[in-house]
């Protein structure tokens, strides 16, 4: 687990070849790394323009950053989308099976009269249920196998 530190302890980062001195009670190795990522991306963008200055290179990093940023939030909703989108169909299929199911006990309560015992079963895999446990009955009784 990472330690945080108090608020007024100081952590040293260095970025783009200048250190820098953070307060605040954020974990270290956290904000460490998020130092070293900056850092790399900041040299890697002044590469192509060895010339540039450190403001614009800062500058053009933050706004790669927010690009990054925005592609990966409209991602996230593109996902979130789909996953409901998903769900409410399944929560659909989940409904009309329920329906079904309630429409074949009813029929099957009406078809047997009043005062009589009904069967109620859950459909096509009630009735593999049952013949499981019929041949697993008619195993146990040495009866014939399948």
């Amino acid at each position: 687990m990472a330690t945080k530190k108090p608020p007024s302890d100081t952590i040293d980062v260095s970025i783009f070849d200048a250190t820098y001195t953070l307060r605040g009670g954020q974990d270290p190795s956290a904000v460490r790394a998020l130092a070293d990522d900056l850092d790399t991306r900041m040299k890697a963008l002044a590469a192509t323009a060895p010339a540039a200055d450190p403001l614009k290179v800062a500058i053009l990093c933050a706004l790669r950053l927010s690009d990054e940023a925005r592609e990966a939030r409209d991602s996230l909703e593109s996902l979130e989308r789909t996953l409901s989108e998903r769900l409410d169909a399944c929560a659909s299929r989940i409904e009309s099976l329920l329906a079904s199911q309630d429409a074949s006990v009813e029929r099957t309560q009406t078809a047997d009269g009043p005062g009589e015992t009904v069967a109620v079963g859950l459909g096509p895999m009630d009735e593999g249920r049952r013949r499981d446990r019929g041949r697993a009955h008619e195993e146990s009784a040495g009866g014939p196998r399948a």
